[in-house]
């Protein structure tokens, strides 16, 4: 329902997508015109691929491969790299 849980799924079954994400260009471009043509506005790069019906391939990566949008982010990967001895 809106606002409440409505099952709680095993969080082995969950996968967290990180960016950058990668893509044979040809295909990337291919999905990036179809939705631009069908007027859709996709999540990511993932989503447009999953749309034409390609296979997306997952790759495990760190959860300390943060993205740097706002200044947390900014503080966040600074603490980040001085705990792994990196500045």
């Amino acid at each position: 329902g809106k606002g409440t849980v409505d099952k709680t799924i095993p969080r082995g079954t969950v996968w967290h997508a990180q960016t950058p994400q990668t893509f044979f260009y040809k295909n990337i471009l291919e999905a990036h015109n179809k939705a631009r043509e069908d007027n859709f506005m996709g999540t990511d790069d993932a989503s447009l691929m999953e749309r034409m019906n390609w296979k997306v391939s997952v790759v495990r990566g760190r959860h300390e491969n943060i993205k740097i949008t706002t200044p947390l982010d900014l503080f966040l990967a600074e603490l980040i790299m001085t705990r792994n001895g990196r500045r």
